[in-house]
């Protein structure tokens, strides 16, 4: 895995409250929404950088970024992130190593 770790987003209009719905297929737990499409980058940026490190703080795997399909963008974590995400993580206290 590269030091590279950007996500594709899908941006879902919401008929009902407006806005966008953001989800990430890599990521299914990284979901938000905005208001308008730069307040859904935004907490598109945000909801990834967290499901990220929820992953590592639970010693999950950090899956591979597909590639992006018609009509998506490209949502990168920052460079640090990615660097901590794919160290290796050290068995916590207590817990065997497998």
């Amino acid at each position: 895995m590269s030091l590279d770790l950007a996500y594709p987003v899908t941006l879902t209009p919401d008929e009902t409250d407006g806005g966008f719905v953001v989800t990430f297929q890599d990521v299914p737990e990284a979901i938000t929404q905005g208001d308008d499409l730069d307040g859904a980058l935004v907490q598109a940026s945000d909801a990834l950088e967290e499901a990220i490190a929820g992953r590592v703080r639970r010693g999950d795997s950090i899956p591979e970024p597909s590639e992006a399909g018609a009509g998506q963008l490209i949502i990168p974590i920052p460079a640090f992130n990615a660097k901590v995400a794919l160290c290796p993580v050290p068995p916590r206290p207590g817990v065997p190593r497998e």
